[in-house]
């Protein structure tokens, strides 16, 4: 994205929280059933029909406007259905997190343990984080527990975060839960890019792709007649939180110019 466009997304947009709505209402009026990830997981293994809607929301900024969508899914779904919520470690919102979990969503941790570790070592060659894997995993390991000691989620299932680390060296954090010693000592059901989730999945949107466009991509899709679809939403492309929009962009800036 051009930094004309950043600017507008992060700073002058109007709220996109109405247009959110109406893509759920289109949702539901059409008959597809709201999941979260672990739902979605259990209709694999255990068997289901029916047009299924998976909502997926990487809490990557701002957790006040995570809030509002919350009120919104409430609102339309209410109890016949679930979302799923990813929080990274900077944006842990505890009462946030016990209303979700207590209301009958799903929370988990939205890790990064590979890319920190990478920062943190600056080893700038994808073989030697290879090898740094095993340390990364421990990293995870010690991470997700105190995810759940701090907030009382459940976390049974997870989702790797992007960075720029992941895309400059094609290496994704995900690779620590290729070990499935690491997801039985962790206690993971499933990780959201499993393929046993993504290849039953035929449509996925994503909002920092389409940004503005998505609300009518997703309708189309409805449309079309998808029995199972996926939207991978980010509170930042719905409403501008200055505060957080800010104190984000200030750390991606530091972290690059001290990595290099």
């Amino acid at each position: 994205m051009n930094l004309k466009k950043r600017i507008y997304e992060d700073y002058f947009k109007p709220s996109r929280l109405s247009e959110y709505k109406a893509v759920l209402q289109a949702f539901r009026d059409a008959g597809y059933k709201m999941v979260g990830i672990p739902d979605l997981y259990n209709l694999i293994t255990l068997g289901g029909g029916g047009k299924v809607f998976i909502n997926r929301h990487d809490i990557d900024t701002s957790p006040i406007v995570a809030r509002e969508m919350f009120e919104i899914e409430k609102d339309v779904y209410g109890h016949e259905g679930s979302v799923t919520y990813y929080f990274r470690d900077s944006t842990i919102d505890k009462k946030l997190i016990k209303d979700i979990d207590d209301y009958g969503y799903e929370t988990g941790y939205h890790y990064e343990e590979l890319a920190t570790y990478e920062k943190e070592h600056k080893l700038k060659n994808i073989e030697k984080m290879r090898e740094a894997l095993p340390e990364c995993r421990e990293m995870f390991l010690k991470d997700v527990a105190q995810f759940r000691r701090e907030t009382g989620s459940p976390c049974l299932t997870v989702a790797s975060h992007g960075d720029f680390i992941n895309t400059m060296y094609k290496i994704q954090n995900k690779e620590i839960l290729r070990d499935r010693r690491t997801r039985e000592q962790a206690g993971i059901i499933v990780e959201a890019y499993d393929e046993a989730v993504t290849r039953c999945i035929q449509a996925r949107y994503a909002d920092q792709v389409l940004l503005g466009h998505f609300p009518n991509e997703v309708k189309q899709g409805i449309t079309t007649g998808y029995d199972i679809i996926m939207t991978l939403t980010h509170p930042r492309n719905w409403k501008v939180d200055f505060f957080s929009n800010t104190q984000d962009n200030i750390m991606r800036f530091w972290q690059g110019l001290k990595y290099k």
